[in-house]
C-alpha cells in the first residue's frame, strides 16, 4: 500500500484552502408552519436558467457543508442554479435534539414527510415563479431528503417541467 507523502498532503490542503467557494444568497419562502429558509447559489449564466432544489439528509447541511458545496459547484458550472432548502421547522429541529434512538427518529420522520413535502412544494413554486427561472426545475434529495423528494413527487403526476433525483439509504422501517 502506498503512503501519502507529507508534501502531497500539505499541497492538497493548500489547494482546498484557496479553492473558491460560492456566494450564497439567503432567501425565505412563506409556507405552511412558517417560512422556509434557503440558500441560493446562482450560476454565472445570464438570462433564464434551470434550478435544482437540494434537500438535506437528517442532519441538515451543516454536518458536511463541503460535500454539499461540491454539488452546488457542479450545478452552477453547468449553468444551473442550486438552492439548498432547509425544510425543517424550528419545532422539527427541537424535536430532533430530543429523539435519541433511531426508531424514534424514524417514527418522527415518517409522520413529517407530507408536511416537509408541502414545504418543499412552496419553495418549488416560488423558484419557478422567479424572474430568472426557465421553468425547469429538479429535486436532488440526499438520504432523508430523498424520501422527502419522493413524497413531493407523489403529488405531481403528469408534471413534465421538473425532475426528481434521489439518493436515499433505506432502512427496514422505510421499506414496510
Amino acid at each position: 500500500m502506498q503512503a501519502i507523502s507529507r508534501r502531497s498532503l500539505l499541497g492538497g490542503l493548500a489547494l482546498l484552502s484557496v479553492s473558491p467557494s460560492l456566494a450564497a444568497e439567503t432567501l425565505s419562502v412563506d409556507a405552511a408552519e412558517g417560512p422556509v429558509k434557503l440558500n441560493r447559489f446562482a450560476s454565472g449564466r445570464t438570462g433564464k436558467r434551470p434550478a435544482v432544489l437540494v434537500l438535506h439528509g437528517s442532519r441538515g447541511f451543516d454536518l458536511r457543508p463541503q460535500a454539499y458545496e461540491r454539488y452546488a459547484n457542479a450545478l452552477t458550472a453547468d449553468g444551473i442554479d442550486a438552492c439548498f432548502v432547509r425544510y425543517y421547522t424550528p419545532a422539527d429541529e427541537q424535536a430532533f435534539e430530543t429523539l435519541q434512538t433511531r426508531e424514534r427518529r424514524e417514527a418522527y420522520e415518517t409522520g413529517r414527510f407530507d408536511a416537509w413535502a408541502a414545504r418543499v412544494s412552496s419553495v418549488l413554486s416560488a423558484v419557478l415563479a422567479g424572474a430568472d427561472s426557465s421553468g425547469r426545475i429538479g429535486l436532488l434529495g440526499f438520504s432523508l431528503g430523498g424520501y422527502v423528494a419522493a413524497a413531493r413527487r407523489r403529488g405531481t403526476r403528469g408534471c413534465p417541467r421538473w425532475r426528481c433525483f434521489m439518493a436515499a439509504c433505506p432502512t427496514r422501517s422505510h421499506l414496510r
